[in-house]
């Protein structure tokens, strides 16, 4: 359940034009109501399809061997039981992975040949012809499962969100506005508000809820997402909406379809928690708690590839928890997690990362927040005590500076200059320094 407290606000939807509705029209507007009416008798242009991929795993070495094997034994199987390569190709994978897209009229429609997920993934719905072929190719080029069979999935990849699912909000009583409708087991979790003027909702295990100011629209795994259980909601300078999963990669939305991104991709993790845009306009993803999703470290992706960065590259953790890029142009990367110590804050120039911890002043190695104020100096929330950088040294503020709490959980800077300092304990504190 949840309430707003106001005015009575449409977000997006615009005003509608009824002067052609009514009687006395000229005659501009009923040749063009005419026009309109003649369009819509028109047939529909073909939805896009749905698009799944198909991906098997060997040592990269024997790609090559594998692609002859797929086009004698595996692609005619493929055509003899109706699937339909794509036009479109498909990005490049990590290079231990063979893959091939398929297009369907309907998500529904691929989804009758998919199986329910097996461990992390879905597969193609098997048949006795299909069960040999996968043990054939596994006993060739290797299998790390019991039946023997080789390492595959099939998931979708790239589907048409359609309308989703509505529903009409109720009314509610004076200031207040309750959407009984969106009452789940587990509630709803944050939210974000679009260039557009919708609302968008995180429902735990529900997938994602958008409000128009009128009615609620869900979007889960029946309209393309790879995973209803949603953590992060992101919007890029684009326009796209990002939904880090917590266990299905990252999906895009761009208006129509929802574009799935996963390890086959090189994102780092099926678990991302942290979303983050650079002024170069990449993005970066982090994954969330140590014990789930896979992966290490952090990926960067510039709109075609992914390029992942870890300890091998100069991290002090594999484990990244706040992304934030200064107005120098430095990325900073708080280390640690749910249950990872942290190991610091390290900066990178966009060549090398330079990790500083408690030996260069910081009052602790565990970070909880970032913030620049308006002259450029950086603060951590820590739970230590708070420390502002200025590019060279730390200076650190707690108890005895006059804060309330040493156990500092946000730093904000508001308009007029005041930093707001927030505590586990709940206290609250602004000052100018």
């Amino acid at each position: 359940m949840i309430s707003y407290l106001g005015t009575r606000k449409r977000y997006a939807r615009p005003k509608q034009d009824l002067s052609l509705m009514t009687p006395h029209c000229n005659r501009t507007a009923c040749a063009l109501l005419t026009t309109l009416l003649a369009l819509v008798a028109l047939p529909a242009h073909a939805a896009d399809p749905a698009l799944a991929r198909l991906s098997f795993w060997m040592p990269p070495e024997r790609l090559a061997e594998f692609e002859i094997a797929y086009n004698h034994k595996v692609a005619p199987y493929l055509k003899k039981r109706g699937l339909v390569p794509a036009a479109t190709p498909g990005r490049a994978t990590v290079d231990s992975v063979f893959s091939r897209l398929f297009e369907f009229e309907t998500l529904d429609a691929l989804r009758q040949e998919m199986t329910t997920p097996t461990g992390w993934f879905y597969e193609l719905d098997p048949d006795p012809q299909w069960t040999a072929l996968l043990q054939e190719l596994g006993a060739t080029f290797g299998s790390p499962r019991g039946d023997g069979q080789i390492a595959h999935s099939f998931a979708p990849y790239d589907v048409p969100a359609g309308t989703g699912q509505t529903v009409d909000e109720s009314e509610g009583q004076g200031h207040w506005r309750t959407f009984n409708e969106l009452e789940a087991p587990h509630g709803l979790r944050n939210m974000i508000q679009d260039r557009q003027g919708y609302l968008w909702f995180i429902g735990l295990d529900r997938g994602i809820f958008r409000y128009d100011g009128q009615q609620w629209t869900q979007f889960s795994t029946k309209n393309g997402l790879s995973s209803n259980r949603v953590i992060k909601l992101f919007e890029d300078r684009q326009g796209h909406i990002w939904a880090g999963t917590m266990d299905g990669g990252v999906c895009r939305y761009d208006g129509k379809s929802w574009t799935q991104f996963t390890e086959l991709d090189s994102l780092v993790g099926k678990f991302i928690s942290r979303i983050y845009q650079d002024q170069q306009d990449n993005l970066w993803f982090s994954k969330g708690r140590y014990n789930l999703g896979g992966g290490k470290g952090i990926s960067r992706f510039d709109g075609k590839t992914f390029k992942n960065f870890s300890t091998q590259d100069g991290l002090p953790s594999d484990h990244i928890k706040w992304i934030q890029q200064d107005s120098q142009g430095h990325l900073w990367f708080v280390t640690g997690s749910w249950d990872v110590a942290g190991k610091g804050v390290s900066r990178y120039d966009g060549k090398t990362f330079k990790t500083f911890t408690t030996r260069d002043g910081l009052p602790s190695n565990s970070i909880n927040s970032i913030e620049e104020d308006q002259d450029g100096f950086l603060w951590f929330a820590t739970p230590e005590g708070a420390s502002r950088f200025d590019g060279e040294n730390f200076k650190n503020f707690s108890t005895k500076d006059g804060l309330t709490s040493n156990q500092i959980n946000w730093i904000q800077q508001d308009r007029d200059g005041l930093l707001w300092f927030v505590t586990y304990l709940g206290m609250v504190q602004k000052g100018r320094f």
